[in-house]
């Protein structure tokens, strides 16, 4: 892929080393409560085995893997060299946390299946054709009965929202976010074979965790 094709949520730089930082001081401290909110709801069991696509810094990950116990293991898929290292810091102590610097709309060389994959604040920033991709390769790590679990932008009328609303989500996310709030995702979900579909929603409807398993 080349440079101008890079989706934008392969950050670099200033945004890749405070990336989480930047998240909390973007919600004005909110970040670290909704993500409280969101462990909560995603009810992780323990010995679950999760993939988390587009992992990032890490952060969910070590959340993620606390919560499914020592049986538990979470894998976590990121390219971005300094989103890894932060990630590998916070698995430094954590054996059963492990990384892939592996592409999620590539196909995949995984050993085994999940019970749970975890695509958060990924799927936006990708072109449309590159989303299907990703979402099949979900659907082919999972086991039968096995979980998606899409935490990203709800669907929306950008242009219904006020003024400072619109100002800020054109600022800092790409036009393909924009793309992304307009489309249908429990029915493009529902159409590559993911039925049991739950939603929950946050940030006052701006925001959606969709949860869904396989068939």
């Amino acid at each position: 892929m080349s440079q101008s094709q890079r989706p934008r949520i392969e950050l670099t730089g200033f945004e890749a080393r405070h990336y989480d930082l930047l998240l909390n001081g973007l919600t004005l401290g909110y970040y670290p409560l909704f993500l409280r909110r969101v462990y909560r709801d995603l009810e992780i069991r323990p010995g679950e085995k999760i993939l988390d696509f587009g992992a990032g810094t890490g952060r969910m990950a070590r959340a993620l893997v606390r919560r499914a116990g020592p049986a538990g293991q979470v894998t976590g898929l990121e390219i971005g060299s300094e989103m890894q290292a932060q990630f590998r810091h916070r698995a430094a102590r954590l054996p059963n946390l492990a990384l892939l610097g592996q592409r999620i709309e590539e196909p995949l060389a995984l050993e085994e299946s999940a019970d749970r994959v975890l695509i958060s604040f990924v799927l936006h920033g990708f072109e449309q054709h590159r989303r299907i991709l990703i979402i099949q390769n979900a659907w082919e790590s999972l086991q039968p009965d096995g979980q998606l679990c899409l935490l990203d932008w709800n669907e929306f009328d950008l242009a219904a929202k006020p003024r400072w609303f619109r100002a800020l989500f054109q600022r800092v996310e790409c036009e393909a976010a924009q793309d992304f709030i307009a489309r249908e995702w429990v029915s493009i979900l529902a159409g590559y074979r993911f039925t049991g579909f739950r939603n929950r929603e946050y940030f006052h409807g701006c925001v959606r965790l969709i949860q869904c398993r396989k068939f």
